[in-house]
């Protein structure tokens, strides 16, 4: 073979892969440019400016599992949001979440909200160990908005997420590590139901695979299971204030209402009415409400500014909150639940607050003083439920807790003496519940004496 001809073959060659790479290098560059603007997770092609983000868009983005951007924000805080309440709810059956989430890999459980003449307004479905095991999912749907959220989080000034489109639907999609646990969300709409999506997994990469699956169902499912939620049993819906003279004449609980009230207390917001059948709540609430004696709140708050050591500023005597004596009455039908608050007499302690010592302020610093109860005797103890037969003089003294209050009066820290930041005065603490045949009374008062609360119930023309 020629020298000329070995020259022409290597130049061939050269010239060859010099135009294979340059095409792998294209074909690379459109492998991801579709990949970026298909969403091949069985929900069909995106918008033609799928993915093209906004100008404004700040952050970091990744792309990831065919389509979907994940945004990463910096989170810098949370805040508590109050939810906008509902008329009723009713817990979603196996049959409606199975419609509503077909071949999931998560195990859900939910609730249904509705306004009281019956119109859905949302689902709010979790995993079933949502409080004990990992992945968390949280997937709420509503009718326009979402309204039962809780919290959400604060993030850095200037953040604006990048948008993915699948099915020409807009998604947005964050993923954040919060306690060093990663997060991620997504939020969308289609046809008119908002979905917003939470997830808390073990690692990113199960999080983002699972948010991908959870996010292509409900696109692949649709919305037509709104109409599952089209009729529902509308429960027996009550809310109203009345007067005391209402209240004296109401059909269920008027006997209940007492006739005497200590002097001094009046009641200043009227009666509060409520039945829920869907919660199975019937009740009545009042509260009376009076002030104390404020000589001697005066004389404590002196003779504390005055045998204080630290130098520190203290608080005016107007500016300390210092509560104020009340009675909370609350009657109920008779449910269940309560009933494992029943107690004996012949085991005083579950009910005798003088058998538990009361805790000081140095042992609970910035703390409530409290008296110091097995864990195991807790619920017993902090209110227990009497037969109306069972009560007596003597166990009202017992469940009257006469103890000293802090009362803060300078700022302070955890590290400081504590005597230095509160000083303490007495009050009264009187906390039970009364069983009678069809209903329960419910007795939470402060700055009162067991005569007093004996008199109010005597008035009722139901306690000997």
């Amino acid at each position: 073979m020629s020298e000329n001809l070995k020259k022409q073959i290597k130049i061939r060659s050269n010239m060859f892969i010099f135009v294979l790479s340059i095409i792998l290098i294209i074909g690379s560059v459109l492998s991801v440019s579709g990949c970026s603007k298909t969403g091949s997770n069985d929900v069909g092609s995106t918008d033609d400016e799928a993915l093209s983000g906004s100008e404004e868009f700040s952050g970091e983005a990744r792309l990831m599992y065919d389509g979907l951007i994940f945004n990463t924000p910096v989170i810098t805080g949370t805040m508590e949001i109050s939810p906008v309440p509902h008329d009723f709810w009713i817990d979603l059956t196996d049959f409606q979440l199975t419609n509503i989430f077909p071949e999931y890999s998560i195990r859900l459980e939910g609730t249904s909200y509705f306004s009281d003449d019956g119109t859905f307004a949302e689902i709010f479905v979790r995993s079933h160990d949502y409080n004990f095991k990992l992945p968390n999912v949280q997937i709420q749907a509503g009718i326009g908005v979402i309204r039962n959220i809780f919290n959400d989080n604060i993030y850095e000034t200037g953040f604006v997420p990048q948008v993915s489109y699948i099915n020409n639907i807009p998604i947005t999609v964050l993923f954040y590590e919060w306690n060093t646990e990663p997060h991620l969300r997504a939020d969308f709409e289609i046809n008119g139901i908002v979905y917003h999506i939470r997830i808390r997994s073990d690692d990113e990469e199960s999080g983002k695979e699972l948010m991908v699956e959870t996010i292509n169902m409900c696109i692949s499912n649709g919305t037509d299971w709104v109409k599952m939620f089209d009729t529902p049993e509308i429960p027996e819906l009550r809310s109203e204030a009345m007067t005391i003279t209402e209240a004296y004449e109401d059909e269920a609980f008027g006997a209940f209402v007492p006739r005497n009230i200590p002097a001094g207390f009046v009641n200043e917001h009227g009666v509060y009415r409520s039945v829920r059948g869907h919660l199975d709540e019937n009740m009545m609430y009042i509260e009376w409400q009076s002030s104390f004696d404020f000589d001697d709140l005066r004389e404590a708050y002196n003779n504390w500014v005055n045998n204080r050591e630290s130098e520190t500023e203290v608080y005016t005597f107007e500016d300390i909150f210092w509560g104020q004596p009340s009675i909370r009455w609350m009657i109920t039908d008779v449910y269940d639940y309560d009933l494992e608050r029943l107690v004996s007499l012949e085991n005083p302690e579950h009910y005798d607050w003088s058998l538990y010592p009361l805790m000081t302020l140095s042992d609970n610093a910035w703390a409530w003083p409290n008296r110091d109860v097995p864990w195991e005797l807790y619920t017993l103890v902090h209110d227990p439920l009497f037969t109306s037969n069972d009560l007596t003089p003597q166990i009202i003294q017992a469940r009257t807790d006469t103890r000293p209050i802090p009362i803060q009066g300078a700022d302070g820290s955890v590290s400081d003496d504590q005597t230095e930041v509160f000083f303490t005065i007495e009050r009264t603490f009187i906390r039970f519940g009364v069983l009678f045949d069809n209903a329960i009374i419910n007795i939470q008062a402060e700055g009162v004496t067991p005569n007093q609360i004996l008199s109010m119930l005597r008035s009722t023309g139901l306690i000997d």
